[in-house]
């Protein structure tokens, strides 16, 4: 059996395929939640794919996920396909950093089937 990952990266294309495929949908929340039961919480998010200035990876961020929100914050110049952090450009791919909602965070109204027929039952007869 395969392990679950906690840590995610899902470039659109890859999200829009999941939901075509019907094995995961995303709700209004941005969760994503798979037909095996596992969901995620997404964020807009970047994975830094090369080095592309020449200046080499110094700042060793090849294959690094950062959030939009964490780009911002460190003061990183973000534009179209690239970020650039002081001399060095980088190519990124967009995307979503997904983290995985342990079973015990989901909202406890979030229930079964049988447990929504069961407290139907109780309420109504």
């Amino acid at each position: 059996m395969g392990q679950t990952r906690k840590l995610i990266f899902l470039k659109e294309s890859l999200l829009e395929e999941i939901e075509l495929q019907k094995k995961g949908i995303v709700n209004a929340e941005g969760i994503l939640q798979m037909t095996n039961g596992i969901s995620y919480h997404l964020e807009p998010a970047v994975r830094f794919v090369e080095e592309i200035s020449g200046n080499g990876d110094l700042k060793k961020m090849v294959n690094t996920i950062l959030t939009i929100k964490d780009i911002d914050q460190k003061g990183y110049d973000f534009y179209m396909d690239n970020v650039i952090i002081d001399e060095s450009v980088y190519l990124i791919e967009q995307g979503f950093k997904g983290i995985l909602i342990d079973k015990q965070e989901i909202k406890k109204d979030d229930l079964s089937d049988e447990q929504l027929l069961s407290k139907w039952v109780r309420l109504n007869l």
